[in-house]
């Protein structure tokens, strides 16, 4: 009779902490793949019936200048509709220098052990940190642009021309001595492949350039190319097996046009051997990226990017959205930066205009805020389940378990 008991007592126990558990899983987003009620091919990003689906966890290097802005609010929007955890630390919109999992340490987030599923800030690439944070099954994107046009936007937008005291003409006229060959912080000289990860001192090293781009090369899914924008995000939708509705855009933190450096071909010459290694870095991947478009076909591509321009519009006129000078707005449409162009939301009471439309600090703030939220309640369930394991370990023992 007594080892009855016992045996009853014995798996009344095991079953609570076994309920404790699942619940704990459950709000941490680990729910275990025997309790999934879908009966999918858990992991695998295909279903039964041989449909994809759509990949969550994501990498983006967020390279400056090259239309990141608008490409990171898509992934911001899509982690948010699917409730995804994102790596972030707790203030700012960059996440340090070349990445080190050690930013991470004080979030709560990371206390949690929350598994992450999307990077899209500025950062650094640097391969093996990230591989061991985003785990297996991530997907690599990143956009490039031409370096001659990087390199004016940086220059209009971070002041370069300040830092090195004369005009974008002058500098590329002038002997790269002195001042003019240090960086301006985190800005200046082959800026694609100083994001990608390669030293500043190793810029004019032929072969450390060229194991950069095969270590690209190898480790990204796709890499985007900005002049071809609609084009890019077609082939990022059906590389991450997403929808149309998935991909919708408006350009966001944009400068105005009358402020952009009209380059003469002089200058764009000399700018184009200063910047050679970019060049070596953005000829190879569009290379490869008008050959995507290729095996992909025009007339499918054309049709893919008719199907999103449609949808751009459609939304466009549904959110009332009108282009205004960034300086004179407020509020959550106001973006950091000089001479930029933003948006009005009129007439619109849909949430989803102002995500398209919200600026990056914003935005940032809001994940971080909802992250934090889910990170406590995880802390939380951890507390209980310590208390419940201390609880029944005093049971265990006075029963002789």
């Amino acid at each position: 009779m007594a080892k009855s008991f016992l045996t009853v007592s014995h798996v009344t126990v095991t079953l609570m902490l076994i309920l404790t558990m699942v619940t704990y899983y459950k709000d941490s987003g680990f729910v275990p793949v025997i309790l999934d009620y879908k009966w999918g091919l858990i992991g695998t990003g295909y279903t039964y019936e041989g449909q994809c689906e759509k990949k969550q966890k994501i990498m983006f290097l967020k390279t400056h200048k090259c239309a990141s802005s608008s490409l990171q609010n898509i992934f911001f929007r899509f982690g948010e509709k699917h409730n995804l955890t994102h790596v972030l630390t707790n203030g700012g919109n960059y996440l340090g220098g070349k990445f080190s999992r050690s930013v991470l340490k004080n979030t709560p987030w990371e206390k949690a052990g929350m598994s992450y599923s999307l990077l899209c800030l500025h950062v650094r690439f640097n391969k093996p940190e990230m591989e061991a944070v985003m785990g297996p099954g991530t997907a690599y994107v990143t956009m490039l642009r031409d370096p001659v046009d990087v390199f004016e936007s940086q220059y209009g937008y971070y002041g370069l021309g300040g830092f090195y005291g004369m005009s974008i003409d002058d500098f590329a006229a002038a002997p790269k001595t002195g001042k003019l060959l240090t960086r301006a912080g985190g800005q200046g000289r082959n800026q694609m492949l100083f994001d990608l990860g390669l030293d500043h001192e190793n810029m004019d090293n032929e072969a450390m350039v060229k194991m950069k781009i095969e270590e690209i090369e190898d480790r990204f899914d796709l890499v985007m190319i900005a002049k071809h924008f609609n084009e890019s995000l077609i082939l990022l939708k059906n590389e991450l097996c997403w929808d149309v509705q998935d991909v919708t855009n408006f350009k966001l933190n944009g400068r105005k046009e009358e402020v952009k450096s009209k380059l003469s071909e002089n200058t764009r010459n000399l700018l184009k051997e200063f910047l050679k290694a970019d060049y070596m870095l953005y000829d190879h991947f569009y290379q490869i990226f008008q050959s995507k478009m290729k095996t992909f076909g025009e007339s499918a591509l054309g049709a893919e990017v008719s199907d999103l321009e449609q949808a751009n519009t459609e939304i466009s006129h549904a959110c009332s959205v009108k282009t205004a000078d960034n300086a004179v707005l407020k509020g959550d449409q106001k973006w950091w930066g000089p001479n930029l162009v933003g948006y009005n939301i009129e007439n619109s009471t849909n949430e989803d205009c102002f995500l398209m439309t919200m600026s990056e600090l914003v935005f940032i703030n809001r994940i971080r805020k909802n992250q934090a939220k889910k990170a406590n309640i995880i802390l939380e369930n951890k507390k209980s389940i310590e208390e419940v394991r201390h609880k029944y370990k005093q049971v265990f023992q006075f029963l002789n378990i």
